[in-house]
């Protein structure tokens, strides 16, 4: 018998993570993969995710906060777990979760995700940016300082944007030149 026989492997894709974050505390210090190919590698401030798939969806982004993860699936599924004191989550309250949560069902996969210390940031396939979690700083993009729990497109955006990052207090959206929000 091998270690790998003692093992649980996961059949139907798998999420790993690891780090000091409570939702690492059970993950293995190392694993195998047999059969899936790993979508999504992410690092967040406590913690980095591994993604296989979300059987039976197939992972094409993924992105990790400073404690919470977000992923988008092939067919525009936006799911989501970790810690969600500020609502980053997007599941529309700020209970935590161990498992990925469907949050958002979009009509094609979007064209990219971001994630910041208690925020998330994402851009539909048509441009639209969606941002949800902490709006402290300005953050989200919304002159309104409160919290978002669930993904609201900002409005007033003139070009559409193509890609975002998230930080600890700010974003960045590229349009046809680039758009920071927040502090930083």
């Amino acid at each position: 018998m091998t270690v790998e026989d003692e093992l649980e492997i996961p059949k139907g894709g798998a999420v790993f993570t690891f780090g000091k974050s409570r939702f690492a505390d059970n993950a293995p210090s190392k694993f195998w993969i047999k059969n899936d190919e790993i979508a999504g590698i992410s690092c967040g401030d406590e913690h980095t995710a591994v993604l296989t798939a979300l059987k039976p969806h197939r992972v094409v982004l993924v992105a990790c906060g400073r404690a919470h993860t977000i992923a988008a699936t092939e067919t525009g599924g936006i799911y989501s777990w970790g810690h969600n004191d500020e609502g980053q989550l997007g599941t529309g309250d700020t209970e935590d979760r161990d498992t990925p949560q469907l949050v958002l069902s979009l009509h094609a996969p979007p064209a990219a995700i971001a994630a910041g210390s208690a925020h998330s940031v994402l851009v539909t396939a048509v441009g639209a940016l969606l941002t949800f979690g902490e709006a402290a700083d300005g953050k989200l993009g919304r002159e309104i300082q409160q919290s978002l729990q669930t993904p609201q497109q900002v409005p007033g955006l003139v070009q559409r944007a193509s890609r975002v990052a998230a930080g600890g207090k700010h974003s960045l959206i590229l349009t046809g030149g680039s758009w920071e929000v927040g502090r930083g």
